[in-house]
């Protein structure tokens, strides 16, 4: 029975089945319902491309014909992305696959037709009217829910003439460099990037650059070349630079050079890291050195809120704003204890700070210990002043310093004063006197206990 008006739908997905390892047909010999689900995935590659002008599709496709479903693919070439989960590897590789399913005929009821319900030419029949059908092709983006539209078209004649199909899915997925045969010859080597302009190889622990039809373009003279967002990152006897495919050297030469997850971040994209001479700063995309280098390392600590780095300079630390470069504060030791506050150093004295330099715990005591997440993002500290500690937490100071030693548990902490323990809450209010000489929880009878000399006190205090 023919299919009447009917909606194909062509969407995105995360899926795709493993016909990579198949051998390729040749895109010439496509003819019926493959020539068509192959021009629907070019202009829906085309739609979707990172870059259209960069698009280019491998010669070759692969398909799969079962009792659903008639699956097509093509690896295609488009401007590179992150592959990853470290962030450093890039491919200009895709796979576009579009799957049709086919349509089943309704098993027929007793009684009836079997004709499925949108066989509208019936109506026709009834009312004695011709009546033209129109036929619709909607291509659709990943999504179950309310995928947005990215081609539609409709005509007076069936799209396929094959088969009659009910979905349309359409996915890109990158996958691993991958050479076209046509073009390369990759027996003996290995590929770091490939698109169809040139591949970056390597051959017995070497690298190069080759063009299509394997002519040289760059010598295999490094250790290493890596795609990047910068350009082609060279390693060469310990050191780091970037060329280009005529083997021009386009920066300085660095120790180190590092982009990896900054790329993510809007601020700092377009930004590398880069040491020379011990020292290390930033560069922008034309390899220009944004400030000067002063630096023994930058380590960035904070990405919400203002961008900040620690630099290490003289021995010590500064908490530098980006992009302005100003120093913060700068202090022997400076580090990270949530998103809005710093543990610093200076002349053997610790304190807390806010990242825009405000105090919590003047730079004054001995030694400061964050003691507990329990009732974040409010935190406690334990702080010592000479054999004393005293309890602190996001606001400064709650207690004197009272204490030989503080404990700290969910609901309450255990303080010493002497020989004698006692409880407070994290208000600093006393739960009880510091009059036990131990405090301990009884499994057995699902209490907490003190004793005093022998006598064992009970303690009301649920189980923390």
């Amino acid at each position: 029975m023919a299919l009447h008006n009917f909606l194909l739908i062509l969407f995105l997905s995360v899926s795709c089945w493993a016909q990579q390892k198949e051998n390729a047909k040749p895109v010439s010999g496509l003819t019926g319902d493959e020539k068509l689900m192959y021009s629907i995935l070019k202009e829906c590659t085309l739609k979707q491309a990172k870059d259209s002008k960069q698009v280019y599709f491998f010669p070759g496709y692969n398909v799969r014909n079962d009792r659903d479903y008639i699956t097509l693919s093509v690896y295609f070439y488009d401007a590179a992305s992150l592959y990853n989960t470290s962030l450093t590897t890039y491919t200009a590789t895709y796979l576009a696959t579009i799957r049709l399913k086919k349509y089943t005929e309704p098993a027929k009821q007793e009684g009836g037709t079997g004709r499925a319900s949108y066989d509208y030419v019936s109506k026709d029949r009834e009312s004695k009217k011709s009546f033209k059908p129109t036929y619709y092709l909607v291509v659709s983006e990943s999504g179950e829910i309310n995928p947005k539209s990215i081609l539609e078209k409709k005509s007076d004649r069936p799209f396929f003439k094959d088969g009659n199909y009910t979905e349309i899915k359409f996915d890109i997925n990158p996958k691993e460099n991958k050479a076209d045969e046509s073009l390369y010859n990759m027996a003996g080597l290995s590929v770091n990037f490939v698109n169809d302009q040139y591949a970056v190889v390597g051959s017995k622990g070497r690298f190069g650059v080759i063009g299509p039809k394997n002519q040289t373009l760059v010598p295999f003279d490094y250790n290493d070349i890596k795609y990047t967002p910068f350009g082609l990152l060279a390693k060469k006897d310990g050191t780091y630079f970037f060329i280009d495919i005529k083997n021009q050297q386009l920066s300085d030469s660095y120790s180190e050079v590092k982009y990896d997850f900054w790329q993510a971040i809007p601020l700092l994209k377009g930004y590398m890291k880069v040491k020379k001479d011990g020292k290390a700063t930033f560069i922008d995309a034309k390899y220009n050195v944004v400030h000067p280098y002063v630096y023994d390392d930058l380590k960035l600590i904070y990405t919400t809120g203002p961008l900040l780095f620690i630099g290490v300079r003289n021995n010590k630390q500064a908490l530098i704003s980006f992009p302005s470069w100003k120093e913060v504060m700068f202090f022997d030791k400076i580090e990270k204890v949530d998103e809005e506050l710093l543990f610093v150093e200076n002349e053997g004295k610790f304190g807390v700070l806010r990242k825009d330099g405000k105090p919590v715990l003047d730079i004054a005591y001995d030694a400061i210990k964050l003691e507990s997440y329990y009732t974040y993002p409010t935190l406690y500290f334990s702080v010592k002043q000479g054999n004393s500690y005293a309890l602190a937490h996001t606001s400064g100071l709650l207690t004197p310093f009272l204490y030989d030693e503080l404990l700290f548990y969910s609901s309450h902490i255990q303080v010493k004063k002497g020989n004698k323990y006692g409880l407070i809450n994290y208000q600093a209010k006393p739960l009880t006197e510091i009059k036990y000489n131990t405090i301990k929880y009884n499994e057995k009878l699902k209490q907490y206990e003190g004793t005093i000399n022998s006598l064992v006190e009970r303690i009301p205090l649920a189980k923390q």
